[in-house]
């Protein structure tokens, strides 16, 4: 998988990054798919995760084996380039921040 990095420096323009800040904030196609996929797992549990995991993934498993095991971790770790790390930390952060700030004072 690719990961595209925009580097940006303060008082210049770029192209690309001013048409990914103008992209919609939600794709609504990916929105509907979604909320699909959640109201079926919902409904039918185990059997909508076997048949959306074999149709987005073409991977066809049974619910024994949708946990990870701990040497599959450990292998796409070891497998995970340098800047995809990176790049998953740095997202990480910034969605937990995001949720951190949207929160009420109550649900904390």
């Amino acid at each position: 998988m690719d990961i595209s990095v925009i580097k940006w420096t303060a008082g210049t323009e770029n192209a690309e990054l001013e048409a990914f800040l103008r992209r919609p904030a939600v794709d609504a196609e990916a929105e509907r798919t979604a909320r699909e996929v959640l109201a079926a797992i919902e409904a039918e549990g185990d059997a909508a995760v076997a048949r959306y995991t074999e149709r987005f993934t073409g991977a066809r498993l049974a619910p024994e084996e949708f946990a990870v095991g701990k040497e599959e971790r450990m292998a796409a770790v070891r497998e995970a380039d340098v800047e995809f790390k990176r790049a998953l930390t740095e997202a990480s952060g910034r969605i937990a921040r995001f949720a951190r700030s949207g929160m009420k004072k109550d649900w904390q």
